[in-house]
């Protein structure tokens, strides 16, 4: 199990905050993708395979969606996400999960 003391902070702009580490990090591919997904304001929104949470955290940060579900099956990730979660001021739910969809 990794600690937070292993993780590397990333900040996007005055708000939001994003754990990254070297399993659960974030390209280019994650911005563009949020800027495609363009949710309408009152959707509900849920980020498959969520990693570290870029996407959530990046929409978060439109104010669109009422609520945003980050899944993950890897609990570092998720831990990553819910750390980020709380350091950030985010304007609606965003909620982690860890979850095997197969299962």
């Amino acid at each position: 199990m990794r600690s937070k003391t292993e993780w590397s902070k990333e900040t996007l702009g005055e708000s939001i905050t994003v754990y990254t580490s070297a399993a659960h990090a974030f390209g280019i591919d994650a911005f563009l993708l949020a800027d495609f997904a363009a949710p309408k304001h009152g959707e509900r929104v849920c980020d498959f395979g969520t990693g570290c949470g870029i996407i959530p955290m990046l929409l978060a940060r439109t104010g669109l969606p009422r609520e945003i579900v980050g899944v993950e099956i890897q609990p570092q990730g998720v831990r990553q996400f819910e750390a980020s979660i709380c350091e950030s001021q985010t304007r609606m739910p965003i909620v982690p999960v860890c979850a095997d969809l197969k299962a």
